[in-house]
């Protein structure tokens, strides 16, 4: 009786185990398929039907502790990841707070073997920019990643991005330091060396705008002369905020040809993260400051449904709304106007975005200003005062906050001027929905001519 009942469990066992690896052996397989198929997706911009599968599959690999020594496993992970921060699609967030604590176990495993981390953490930091700008959880896997580095590469990429996230959060001396370390790093490296100047020129924009333009523009020449995707994304950030500081010196239609030549870089890379909702947007703010609110309020429409698409949360629901408010208050719907910028600032706050926070604020003021609430102006001012001298939690002291304080009120002197809206009725926007000929081809001859920012700026005079 005993050694039937033993042999019985045994085959039970026996039966269990066997079923076990075919399981695992099942959704290995469902990994090694589907990764390239993820990865299409990513590099076509094409959105998944529905994400829940996918992300069924690496929790059930997970679950069932799949070879992680498999190199479909982390390719498959890493996918997932930047498919859920580039692409996105209408029912994609509900699960974007699950693939993170997955994609957490995942990193922890792979690491623990031996495998290589960094990709996967950079990608989960990525998408954490994406629903909070400055949480703890996006440092948390940017300094795992940094710490996770098997090479120069590894640890080049990471610091970049931790230097990225203390801009974010306006932390500019510790991205300082950051960037130090990858200047180092950078030796020999074309497409990192452009990558730092100008991140460096990020740090100098909101405080040194002259000394970034310096920045900016050594990393368009250091692109230029390489085809390397990192050399030529760099290049296309710089050309972007190269166009944002023509916009705060008030001329519009500069600001506006150096967005729409950044973009077309962006647009002409393999795999490009930054959602175009973000350019859509800058595009609107530099036409709402010269007065082209129409034309202002079609790329607004196009902004709205490109972060729809990707479910972009963090900063660009704070921008949008800022933006928004603008249209309300230049239509004289006040009311309408500062329930969206509080909107705004709330969104700053959560997300530890003191930079975006000062400027909603600055907004407020005005429009507050504007419909002779004088007590509440008066408040408005001193939050504002209270942020830039470090009682709020705005990193880098009462020194570097009054520098910034004096870099973002040139930047905006213009604008103050001319109320919520411009009056530069000369502007015309180079875009290919609105321009009367094909700017774009001009563009791209000029970003490739031996003078780049030149060549530009000689189209722009023309449109």
């Amino acid at each position: 009786m005993d050694r039937d009942v033993a042999s019985a469990c045994g085959s039970v066992n026996a039966y269990q185990v066997e079923a076990r690896r075919k399981s695992r052996l099942a959704i290995a397989r469902a990994m090694s398929f589907y990764a390239p198929a993820l990865q299409l997706m990513v590099s076509s911009a094409t959105p998944p039907d529905r994400i829940e599968p996918y992300v069924t599959i690496l929790g059930n690999a997970i679950d069932a502790a799949v070879d992680i020594e498999s190199p479909h496993f982390a390719a498959y992970a890493e996918a997932l990841v930047e498919l859920l921060t580039a692409v996105g699609g209408p029912t994609i967030y509900p699960d974007r707070l699950r693939i993170l604590d997955l994609v957490g176990q995942a990193s922890v495993r792979l690491s623990r073997n031996g495998q290589p981390t960094t990709d996967l953490r950079l990608a989960a930091a990525r998408l954490c920019a994406a629903i909070s700008n400055g949480g703890q959880q996006r440092l948390s896997f940017i300094r795992a990643a940094i710490d996770e580095g098997k090479d120069t590469s590894d640890k080049f990429r990471a610091t970049l991005v931790l230097a990225q996230f203390y801009i974010d959060t306006s932390r500019y001396r510790r991205a300082h330091h950051a960037l130090d370390l990858c200047e180092r790093l950078a030796v020999g490296n074309v497409g990192y060396t452009a990558h730092t100047l100008t991140t460096r020129g990020l740090i100098y924009f909101y405080y040194a705008p002259r000394r970034a333009l310096r920045y900016f523009e050594r990393a368009i020449a250091v692109g230029r002369a390489s085809d390397q995707v990192d050399a030529i994304r760099a290049s296309a950030t710089a050309l972007h905020f190269i166009g944002r500081i023509h916009a705060a010196r008030c001329e519009y239609t500069l600001a506006l040809t150096f967005l729409m030549a950044a973009q077309l870089v962006r647009s002409d890379l393999p795999t490009e993260r930054k959602p175009r909702g973000f350019y859509e947007l800058r595009m609107a703010e530099v036409l709402l400051d010269a007065g082209q609110v129409k034309e202002a309020q079609w790329h607004i429409a196009q902004a709205a449904m490109s972060l729809q698409t990707v479910h972009e949360i963090s900063t660009a629901e704070a921008m949008l709304n800022g933006v928004l408010a603008r249209i309300a208050a230049m239509q004289n719907n006040s009311e309408q106007a500062e329930q969206l910028l509080r909107i705004a600032i709330e969104v700053a706050q959560r997300d530890d975005h003191p930079r975006g926070e000062l400027v909603f604020l600055a907004s407020l003021l005005r429009l507050r200003a504007r419909r002779g609430m004088t007590t509440n102006a008066i408040f408005t001012l001193l939050h504002v005062t209270w942020l830039y001298l470090g009682a709020h939690p705005f990193r880098g002291g009462a020194r570097l906050a009054s520098r910034v304080l004096r870099g973002i009120g040139r930047s905006s002197a213009a604008l103050c001027r001319r109320g919520m809206g411009g009056t530069s009725r000369g502007t015309r926007c180079p875009c290919e929905y609105h321009a009367s000929h094909d700017s774009g081809t001009e563009l791209l001859a000029a970003i490739r001519s031996a003078e780049p920012t030149r060549s530009i700026r000689r189209i722009a005079s023309k449109i």
